[in-house]
């Protein structure tokens, strides 16, 4: 297919779809995984899984069969599955050669370090980015007396939306809490006790 011929039928891909697995996947089938079962020449049917694709670029030819393209989708996006979908409506075959993810939430390829600068440097610290930077919760701030009625097992009423929160005492990170119908409860602790 010309360059042409993919722009034309990428708008059919975008939105919410509901996207067939790959036969080579981690998709359980009757107790087994679809790959171990493809492998041994099984073709099983997978379900559709609703998953959001938001955009689908065509980047540039970088042969006379090959394209780079860039895709920005939700979390279990099968990209394999995309190209398939793409090469079914242009009418050939397709194969994924390369995937370089660059953004999953809040992390990205700019963020990242390659595992042997990692392990060779002796400061690992300056790579790491602390949980409260990553999650995307409003902040309850307590302050030293609530902290320590919370500790105690005690239920302070608080005039916030049910929902998770990103708790502090003071500006030290505790973890995450859950309001429900105005209380606090701690879900995930990782200040030491």
């Amino acid at each position: 297919p010309t360059k042409e011929d993919i722009e034309a039928i990428l708008p059919q891909l975008i939105g919410e779809v509901d996207q067939i697995p790959p036969q080579y996947s981690a998709k359980f089938v009757d107790g087994k995984r679809s790959y171990k079962l493809a492998r041994q020449g099984v073709v099983v049917e997978l379900q559709p899984k609703r998953v959001v694709i938001y955009s689908i670029k065509l980047l540039n030819q970088v042969s006379e069969t090959a394209y780079n393209f860039e895709i920005k989708c939700g979390g279990g996006t099968y990209i394999r599955s995309i190209v398939r979908d793409m090469a079914d409506l242009l009418g050939c075959y397709g194969v994924m050669t390369k995937l370089v993810r660059t953004a999953s939430g809040k992390f990205n390829i700019d963020n990242s370090v390659v595992i042997d600068e990692f392990c060779e440097d002796d400061d690992i610290d300056k790579f790491l980015i602390k949980p409260e930077d990553i999650l995307d919760f409003d902040d309850l701030v307590l302050d030293k007396v609530k902290a320590k009625r919370l500790l105690d097992g005690l239920k302070d009423s608080y005039d916030l939306q049910d929902g998770l929160y990103k708790v502090f005492c003071e500006s030290e990170f505790w973890g995450v809490g859950e309001i429900l119908n105005g209380i606090l409860k701690m879900k995930v602790y990782v200040r030491d006790l």
